[in-house]
C-alpha cells in the first residue's frame, strides 16, 4: 500500500506488521490471528486517503461554496467512518477472545504420570523438604527447562501445598510448564496482544484523521447542516406557496 503524507503513519498496516516482525511473530503460524487486524488498518488508512481526495475534488467544484464542500465531504466521510469503526470493534473483540482462550489453556491442570508407583509422592516430598521456597522454585523451573516432565507434573499435577508452594507460585510455574510444552500457543498469544495494544493505542487516531480530512469539526458540520436544512425547508415552503398561487 502506498504512503500518503496526509494520513498518520500509525494507521498504515506496515506499522503493525513491523511490530509483529520485531517481536518475531510475523509468520504463517500467527496469520489467522493477525490478518484481520492488518486488513482493518489497511481499510482505515485507505478510507482516510479517499476522504482527503474527496475534499480536494470538492474544492475544485466551482458550483460549491466552501460550506457546501464541507457538507458533501462530511457526508462521504461519515459513510467511510461507519464502515471502518465496526471492523475495529469486531477485530478487537475477536482478539480478546483469542487471548483469553489461550490464557486459560496455559493454566489448564496437568496430570501427573501414572504407572510409576510412589515416585510422584517422593518427588513432592523431596521438593517440600528443601530449606527455602526459592530453592523449590528453582528446582521446578530447572525441571521444566530441561524437559523433565515427570518431575514437573509430579509437583504441578498435585495440590500446591504438598510441595511447599504457594497458590500463586504454583499457577506461575504451571503456566511456565504449559509455555514450554506449547510454544505455538505462546506465539499466538503474543501476536494477539501486540495487535490488541496496537488497536487500542492507534484506532482512535482514525477518528482524529476523519475530522482532519473533512477540514471541520463535527459540531461545525452539524451547525452547517441545520442551517442548510432550514434554508431548504423555507425554499420548499416558498415553492409550494408559489405553486398554489398558480392554481
Amino acid at each position: 500500500m502506498d504512503i500518503s503524507g496526509k494520513v498518520t503513519p500509525s494507521l498504515h498496516p506496515d506499522y503493525l506488521k513491523g511490530k509483529l516482525e520485531e517481536a518475531g511473530i510475523m509468520d504463517d503460524t500467527t496469520l489467522s490471528n493477525t490478518a484481520q487486524a492488518i486488513t482493518t488498518f489497511s481499510e482505515a488508512y485507505e478510507a482516510l486517503r479517499e476522504i482527503h481526495e474527496a475534499r480536494e475534488a470538492a474544492a475544485r467544484n466551482p458550483a460549491w461554496t466552501e460550506a457546501a464542500q464541507t457538507l458533501n465531504v462530511a457526508a462521504f466521510a461519515e459513510k467511510k467512518q461507519a464502515s471502518v469503526l465496526p471492523k475495529f470493534e469486531a477485530v478487537l473483540k475477536n482478539l480478546n477472545t483469542i487471548a483469553r482462550s489461550i490464557e486459560a489453556e496455559l493454566l489448564n491442570p496437568v496430570q501427573q504420570q501414572a504407572g510409576i508407583g510412589t515416585l510422584n509422592e517422593e518427588v513432592r516430598r523431596h521438593v517440600n523438604a528443601m530449606p527455602d521456597l526459592g530453592k523449590r522454585i528453582a528446582f521446578i523451573r530447572d525441571a521444566i527447562k530441561s524437559g523433565d516432565t515427570l518431575t514437573a507434573t509430579a509437583v504441578l499435577g498435585a495440590p500446591y501445598y504438598l510441595s511447599g508452594l504457594g497458590a500463586d507460585i504454583h499457577q506461575e510455574l504451571l503456566r511456565g510448564f504449559h509455555e514450554s510444552q506449547n510454544p505455538l500457543a505462546v506465539k499466538r498469544l503474543t501476536a494477539a496482544r501486540v495487535c490488541i495494544d496496537h488497536i487500542e493505542n492507534n484506532a482512535p487516531l482514525f477518528l482524529t484523521g476523519v475530522t482532519k480530512a473533512v477540514g471541520a469539526d463535527w459540531r461545525k458540520v452539524q451547525e452547517m447542516r441545520k442551517g442548510d436544512n432550514q434554508a431548504r425547508a423555507k425554499l420548499g415552503m416558498a415553492a409550494r406557496s408559489a405553486a398554489v398561487k398558480l392554481i
